[in-house]
C-alpha cells in the first residue's frame, strides 16, 4: 500500500469514526433532553454555514460547511408557570477550534494542537419570564471572536457559572458516552437548574 492509498484508508476510517461519534452526541443530547421533559426547538451551526443543500451551493465554501457538527447548537424549551425554560446544548468537537479566529478557520493547520484542546457539551440555561420579548440564541459569547475565545476557555477551566442572565454547564463529551454517565449529567443539571430537576412519583 502505498502512501496515497494510506491515506485514503485513513480517510474512509475517519468518516466511519466521524459517523459513529456523531450518531453517540445525538443520541445522547436526545436522551438528556427527554429525561427533562423538553421540547426540541431545531439546532444552528455555530463555526460554520448551514450545510449545502440539493442542487444548490458553492463548491468555494469552506470544507467546514459539509461538517458542521464540530460546533452545533441544539435549543429546547418547556413552559413553566413562570415562563419558557430554555435549554441550549453546545456540542464543540475541539474547543481549539472554535477558539481560533474565524479568518483563520480554513487553515485547520493554524489552529492550537488538538491535544491541549478538549471536546465538550455545554448547556446554556434561561429562564424567559411570560411576556418577555426574545430574539434567538444568537449570543455574543458565541459569534463575536473575541467574546468567544475568553468564553470558550471559562468553559474549559469550569463547569459552571453565570454569564449575564445565562446559567452555563459544562462537561466533556466523554461523560455522556453512557447512559449511567448521561443520566449523571441529568442529575447535575437539576441541581445546578432547579427548574429542570423534575419532582419524583
Amino acid at each position: 500500500m502505498n502512501e496515497y492509498q494510506q491515506t485514503l484508508l485513513s480517510v474512509r476510517n475517519s468518516y466511519r469514526l466521524l459517523h459513529d461519534y456523531q450518531r453517540l452526541i445525538l443520541d445522547s443530547c436526545d436522551f438528556i433532553r427527554t429525561q427533562l421533559q423538553l421540547d426540541y426547538q431545531g439546532g444552528y451551526y455555530k463555526f460554520s454555514s448551514a450545510p449545502v443543500k440539493n442542487g444548490g451551493g458553492d463548491l468555494k465554501k469552506w470544507a467546514w460547511d459539509w461538517l458542521g457538527m464540530i460546533a452545533y447548537d441544539m435549543h429546547c424549551k418547556k413552559q413553566d408557570p413562570e415562563g419558557d425554560i430554555l435549554l441550549s446544548m453546545l456540542h464543540l468537537a475541539d474547543t481549539n477550534a472554535f477558539k481560533a479566529p474565524r479568518e483563520s478557520r480554513p487553515d485547520s493547520k493554524s489552529f492550537d494542537s488538538a491535544v491541549s484542546g478538549k471536546s465538550l457539551i455545554i448547556f446554556l440555561y434561561y429562564l424567559k419570564p411570560t411576556g418577555e420579548s426574545w430574539g434567538d440564541w444568537n449570543l455574543s459569547m458565541l459569534e463575536n471572536d473575541d467574546e468567544r475565545i475568553v468564553f470558550t476557555e471559562k468553559c474549559e477551566a469550569l463547569q459552571s457559572f453565570q454569564h449575564n442572565a445565562i446559567g452555563v454547564f459544562s462537561v466533556e463529551v466523554e461523560e455522556i458516552f453512557t447512559e449511567a454517565g448521561a443520566k449523571e449529567v441529568v442529575k447535575k443539571l437539576g441541581e445546578y437548574f432547579p427548574k429542570l430537576k423534575l419532582t419524583e412519583a
